[in-house]
């Protein structure tokens, strides 16, 4: 069974869809661009996944 629902204190969602706008919660840096950053492990190696996302060409 997948989940697919999303609970979250309305306060944190608030925040989550300003990010769209002012970018403060990624340093300035585009939304879009830091879910398209793959991970990195803590050996240093990077995997097909970031932010939610699993990344692939």
């Amino acid at each position: 069974m997948l989940a697919t629902a999303v609970s979250s204190p309305l306060r944190d969602v608030l925040r989550w869809d300003s990010n769209f706008y002012d970018e403060q919660l990624t340093d300035g840096v585009p939304f879009n661009a830091v879910m398209q950053t793959k991970g990195l492990l803590n050996d240093g190696s990077s995997v097909d996944y970031g932010c939610g996302l699993r990344l692939a060409e």
